[in-house]
């Protein structure tokens, strides 16, 4: 029998325990959960409210967001049966496209006052905008999803270090090695020998 995670990542503030409780609402569709939590599904790249009557998925093939705007960054289609896009208000829907910006551009720093110039919008208010949303700023935001993409490329990939870290945008090899064991605990390169099948320290030990 397949084991579940049942306690949210403390590092990802935007996903949700998928509890028996949450996996019930899914399971019976319930529209009173409508608002609380979307549920995306990794096979079909696709995002549901907990009323969706499509077809049930494999409960570890579900990830769960407080909203929308979260499950959207990370490259997740609304359903078009259930429209979970449409819970948004306008100031969900403004942060959920600086969100889409950030994640399309990580390799490299995207400043405040750019993302204001692109939204047509003061830097001041797109940040608080951003963080009543995300509970973050865009730019705290930017550096996790580029430490998360440099996480999937130390863990699939044999590129070196300096090769993650140049293409990753970061000033230095040093500044990304004390960006990334700030947050995951580790350097790069002892994440990369804790993981399979690329624990290769001769590859990566520029750091």
């Amino acid at each position: 029998m397949r084991s579940f995670d049942l306690t949210a990542d403390p590092s990802r503030p935007d996903l949700l325990a998928l509890d028996e409780a949450r996996w019930h609402a899914i399971v019976e569709c319930r529209s009173d959960q409508d608002g609380r939590f979307v549920y995306a599904v990794r096979t079909t790249g696709i995002y549901c409210r907990p009323s969706c009557r499509s077809r049930l998925p494999l409960r570890w093939h579900v990830r769960l967001f407080r909203r929308a705007a979260e499950a959207a960054s990370e490259g997740y289609r609304p359903c078009k049966r259930c429209r979970p896009d449409a819970l948004q208000q306008p100031d969900e829907q403004l942060a959920t496209r600086v969100a889409e910006c950030l994640a399309s551009h990580l390799g490299e720093a995207v400043p405040l006052r750019r993302l204001g110039e692109t939204f047509h919008s003061s830097p001041y208010h797109l940040q608080r905008l951003f963080k009543r949303v995300y509970g973050v700023s865009p730019a705290h935001y930017h550096k996790r999803l580029r430490l998360l993409a440099a996480a999937e490329r130390l863990r699939s990939t044999s590129d070196t270090v300096s090769v993650i870290a140049l293409r990753g945008g970061w000033r230095s090899v040093a500044h990304f090695a004390a960006a990334f064991r700030g947050h995951f605990g580790l350097t790069p390169t002892a994440y990369r020998a804790s993981q399979a099948p690329f624990a290769n320290q001769e590859a990566c030990s520029d750091e």
